[in-house]
């Protein structure tokens, strides 16, 4: 059951995110919303930090406690989550955490594989989206696969 969990969360938020178009994320005047992960670790022994996004407005918003109080709710279209936000965390080598609850508890994930996911998922419900560094969906998933698959 445990195994299914994260591929539930997963196909839940790219499920919303492809209806919706947008994406949450939370940041306060000079930070993102990050954590360090629950689950990997670096070369030095210290956690991954994990960039952590929402698919619904209310649950991100039930994040903003502790640590997150002065946070604010932003709106990130679908094509900047992909190729701005995905590529730059994947580039910094650190992991993309999905639906987070106050507990900080989670969905951990590349960001290639989420791009994936949801190119894949956009593709299926023949939905495009224009990029400012790709032609469309198809470009935006054979440059991935070419690059790292």
């Amino acid at each position: 059951m445990k195994e299914q969990q994260p591929n539930l969360i997963l196909e839940n938020f790219v499920n919303k995110i492809c209806e919706d178009g947008v994406v949450y994320s939370m940041e306060s005047k000079d930070a993102f919303a990050l954590c360090g992960s629950n689950q990997f670790t670096n070369d030095s022994g210290e956690p991954v930090t994990v960039f952590c996004f929402w698919s619904d407005e209310n649950l991100a918003k039930s994040c903003c406690v502790e640590d997150w109080s002065d946070f604010k709710i932003q709106e990130v279209s679908i094509s900047s989550f992909l190729e701005d936000w995905c590529v730059g965390i994947y580039n910094d080598s650190f992991l993309v955490g999905l639906d987070f609850n106050a507990q900080m508890v989670g969905l951990e994930i590349d960001p290639i594989d989420l791009i994936l996911a949801i190119t894949k998922k956009l593709k299926s419900k023949k939905i495009d989206l224009e990029f400012e560094h790709f032609k469309n969906i198809q470009d935006i998933e054979n440059q991935i696969k070419k690059m790292f698959g």
